[in-house]
């Protein structure tokens, strides 16, 4: 006799009708050694540098041909405008321009932006002066204003008076977000940002061609002179650093998307980016050194670049509607972009043109691919980098600025 049988459990082949009550078996447990069918890519599309009376609507068309589940704006969504050159960036004019760029059908915009997620952070000209920083007046008037321009919803936790870290009040735009397994982490590059080494002149009103002549002294300053270079001003601020270490700690994505409106690894010393902060662009690096999957997003310079060494890899995607290449100085921009080569991936891993950048996540294969695209949609850059795969970043490579 079968000490394992009993009354309560019927034998297989003469099953009960009590058994037989009770319907089909339950279908067998998933094999754990079988993976499962992996969700369908998620594509990312991002862009900045956009002048309103440049727009044209067929760009928009070309991003919303990838049929991107979140577009970010990396910075300078608008450019404001005024009679007066003492009027460009009040609030008042910011209101007005970014109204009309999330209002006005024609400009093609509108239309894409019902269809899509739309997040981001802004730079200098969506912030309000060229080059600006911490010492920028009604900051948090503007904020509102582009987090309405976003999309962003009352709850949104940018729009809190009060930080996350007592007793600081909460300011700027900095923000995580999820896409599939993917985190973004959206920085706020001009909220907390202390002067330059040698202070910008570029935001100076009555200055003809003040930012032309700004990129001019910070290439004297700190590419020829070598002033600052133990430079230890703020990009970030504590509170915003003590948030993006608690994001980064967390480790619980397989790729992780850095959002800077300005360049973090470049060494062109005529553009902003974290070069001219050599303490805070170490102190950053040394955080971001082992995140999984990483990628950096950046905007500013109106021409496209993806840098790195190792497995360190910045994507710069700017302008959506202007190049470096078409304005008075174009002739000397292409010779400044191609003496400046050292941070990128290959000498030759630029463009200048107008332009829009994609991050598509492959999950069945944990790839991820980083492109720029022209306005037609047509792919001018790109590579592929593994997710889940922890990022080695050789911070002594990396030439100082200043």
């Amino acid at each position: 006799k079968n000490p394992t049988r009993s009354k309560r459990s019927p034998s297989r082949r003469h099953p009960s009708a009590a058994t037989a009550s009770l319907g089909p078996p339950p279908p067998p447990s998933p094999d754990p050694r079988v993976p499962m069918s992996a969700p369908p890519p998620t594509v990312v599309a991002f862009g900045s540098c956009h002048r309103r009376e440049l727009s044209d609507p067929r760009l928009w068309t070309s991003v919303a041909s990838l049929a991107p589940d979140l577009f970010l704006w990396t910075g300078d969504a608008v450019y404001s405008h005024a009679d007066r050159p003492s009027d460009r960036g009040s609030v008042e004019v910011l209101r007005s321009e970014l109204s009309l760029v999330r209002r006005d059908e024609s400009l093609g915009y509108t239309a894409f932006a019902r269809g899509v997620r739309v997040d981001g952070t802004w730079d200098d000209h969506d912030y309000g002066r060229n080059d600006a920083g911490a010492d920028m007046g009604q900051k948090r008037e503007r904020r509102e204003l582009y987090l309405d321009f976003l999309g962003a919803g009352a709850d949104d936790p940018r729009r809190r008076r009060e930080g996350l870290y007592k007793p600081l009040r909460r300011e700027g735009l900095y923000k995580p977000l999820r896409v599939g397994r993917a985190k973004i982490v959206l920085l706020d590059t001009r909220s907390f940002r202390e002067p330059y080494y040698v202070p910008s002149i570029g935001g100076v009103h009555w200055i003809p061609h003040a930012s032309v002549l700004a990129a001019a002294v910070c290439y004297v300053s700190a590419g020829v002179l070598g002033l600052g270079r133990n430079h230890s001003a703020a990009v970030l601020g504590e509170e915003q650093w003590r948030w993006l270490t608690d994001e980064l700690a967390k480790d619980d994505a397989d790729a992780t998307v850095v959002v800077s409106s300005v360049q973090v690894l470049s060494d062109n010393p005529f553009v902003e980016g974290w070069g001219h902060f050599p303490q805070e662009r170490r102190r950053t690096l040394r955080t971001l050194n082992g995140t999984r999957g990483l990628v950096i997003l950046s905007g500013d310079v109106h021409f496209a670049e993806i840098a790195g060494r190792g497995r360190a890899l910045e994507v710069t995607s700017s302008g959506l509607t202007h190049s470096c290449t078409e304005a008075f100085y174009g002739f000397l921009a292409k010779v400044i972009i191609e003496r400046y080569d050292t941070h990128r991936t290959r000498e030759d891993m630029y463009f200048a043109g107008k332009i829009f950048g994609s991050i598509e996540f492959d999950w069945e294969r944990m790839n991820m691919t980083v492109s720029v695209h022209d306005t037609e949609g047509k792919k001018v850059l790109g590579m592929v980098r593994k997710m889940g795969v922890s990022t080695v970043i050789d911070i002594d490579y990396l030439n100082m600025i200043p």
